[in-house]
């Protein structure tokens, strides 16, 4: 197989968070309910990325993978608040240009 079943796992996960995490930013009102997702894959790859050094033996290293997955998901997340971030301020500049005028 041409993928590793790891970095296809990785790969689904983004292509899954990227579409949800955007159209919560632009169709949710509540910011609270916007951050949730973030929050939460935070929350997540710190207390895994604590535990990989609490627990004992391989069980670390299992713990380290869980983090860094949570990591990139979380990033993934970041970047769509980047994208949500951006288009904001494209359509306040385009808005306060129309005034201008």
């Amino acid at each position: 197989m041409w993928l590793d079943p790891i970095v296809l796992v990785l790969i689904l996960s983004v292509i899954i968070i990227l579409p949800c995490q955007t159209l919560l930013c632009f169709k949710i009102k509540s910011v609270i309910i916007r951050l949730l997702p973030l929050i939460s894959l935070l929350i997540l790859a710190v207390f895994f990325f604590v535990r990989s050094f609490t627990a004992n033996g391989w069980d670390g290293l299992g713990y380290l993978l869980l983090a860094f997955y949570a990591a990139i998901l979380f990033g993934a997340c970041a970047l769509c608040w980047a994208i949500f971030g951006i288009a904001r301020y494209v359509r306040k500049k385009r808005k306060k240009d129309n005034f201008v005028e």
